[in-house]
């Protein structure tokens, strides 16, 4: 009976590891721009409900770290709360510039979610910060304890146009981790 669980379990856990490989690289091909996609995403200099640009006052003090931090939560309140749309404007303008808000929330649809996320700590270096989360997830469809599964993981920010911005990819330099 356990081994029959166990094969069941593990069938499962390859079907969703499949679907996520499929599901990566259908976002890498539409990552790429497209005429559909150049189109659709906003441009970082119009001003619209997508953009996260700071008014006057508040480019000044956009630099701080407490500034940054409050944006990191600010993203990571939307991405718990699936507002995925409102996590659009968080993203560096280049990433905006080739991924339309419409693509950007098809890569959040599926079987991951998000319960916590905890700044540990944040290093900046010039106009990047590399930004340690605790984060607590769960994932649908397999069994997870109540409480879901925390691991602890690193992100990266960029300061562009007087306000900080994710990445999804670790910058091409390194930032030192001491803060």
């Amino acid at each position: 009976m356990f081994f029959k669980r166990l094969g069941i379990f593990c069938s499962i856990v390859l079907v969703l590891f499949v679907i996520g490989y499929i599901n990566t690289l259908t976002g890498e091909m539409s990552a790429k721009p497209s005429e559909e996609s150049e189109t659709s995403a906003p441009k970082p200099s119009e001003k619209s409900e997508m953009s996260a640009k700071p008014s006057e006052e508040e480019s000044e003090t956009i630099k701080s770290p407490e500034q940054l931090e409050d944006r990191i939560n600010e993203y990571w309140q939307y991405r718990i709360e699936r507002e995925f749309v409102k996590c659009y404007p968080y993203e560096h303008p280049e990433f905006r510039e080739k991924v339309s808000p419409n693509d950007y929330i098809k890569w959040f649809v599926g079987g991951m979610g998000w319960r916590k996320a905890t700044v540990q700590s944040v290093a900046t270096e010039g106009d990047l910060a590399s930004v340690s989360l605790e984060i607590n997830y769960y994932i649908l469809g397999i069994y997870m304890p109540k409480e879901g599964l925390t691991q602890t993981i690193t992100e990266y920010w960029q300061l562009c146009d007087n306000n900080w911005y994710h990445q999804f990819k670790s910058p091409k330099r390194n930032i030192k981790t001491s803060s």
